[in-house]
């Protein structure tokens, strides 16, 4: 699958699942086909950044041509309200490419960042951007663990082996249900403000089954039969596992 195959470029043709516990429907989309959603992604990223006090690392001026952005993914209440969502950038062909490697210039670590960008991009490397969930929503946590396991499906969409992101400690077991583990010997930085504590993590498609929780790995597969029923339905759960990995 190439990059071009890869990417959805209709409602239609756009891969979607819907998470059993919210009952949220999660669209992958190109922000070129889907602008109306592409915007309310923003919006919501906004409102939630916003509320953090951290509006300035959302980029907000220097993202909305949706350029930068490969594939965006939102999920839509049954009433059709943008709740959450998250962007993804890449494949990325050069460390310098990747957010994370401004975010952590100047760090003990920058050089370490770098080195690992370089040694995976071969096998394929996105990022993960801009995640957030709808404050104050009675489902906050079905939504961050669906968002979570975006990304794994996102690798997959886009023919990669590796997915990436910077989070805070506080939050980074959230990802890591998700098959998330973090860099080993990297010092966290103050990113992006002294209140956090971030650090880089990374996804291996190859350990997703193993490294996920098994009710995360679980609905991971689910969702990959939802997003391609026709082709993974005659698949066993040696040939599911393999796909996914």
């Amino acid at each position: 699958m190439t990059l071009l195959d890869a990417t959805p470029t209709t409602y239609e043709s756009a891969p979607l699942f819907v998470d059993p516990v919210s009952a949220v429907r999660f669209e992958f989309h190109a922000p070129f086909a889907r602008p109306d959603l592409w915007e309310q992604y923003l919006e919501g990223a906004l409102a939630s950044y916003r509320a953090y006090g951290v509006e300035a690392a959302l980029e907000f001026d220097e993202i909305r041509s949706g350029l930068s952005t490969t594939l965006f993914v939102v999920g839509i209440s049954p009433g059709g309200e943008v709740v959450a969502g998250a962007r993804f950038l890449g494949p990325i062909l050069d460390p310098r490419e990747a957010h994370v490697s401004l975010e952590f210039a100047g760090s003990e670590g920058e050089a370490q960042v770098r080195e690992e960008l370089t040694r995976r991009i071969a096998e394929g490397v996105i990022e993960f951007k801009g995640c957030w969930s709808q404050a104050g929503h009675p489902l906050s946590r079905a939504l961050s663990n669906s968002i979570a396991r975006s990304l794994v499906h996102a690798m997959r969409w886009l023919d990669v082996r590796y997915g990436c992101c910077s989070a805070a400690a506080h939050a980074a077991r959230r990802w890591e249900a998700s098959g998330a583990r973090a860099m080993v010997g990297l010092e966290p930085i103050p990113y992006p403000s002294e209140a956090y504590q971030t650090t880089l993590l990374w996804w291996d498609a190859y350990r997703i089954g193993i490294d996920a929780d098994p009710e995360q790995w679980s609905l991971i597969q689910q969702e990959q039969l939802q997003m391609e029923p026709l082709e993974l339905a005659q698949m066993g759960d040696v040939e599911l596992q393999a796909l996914v990995a």
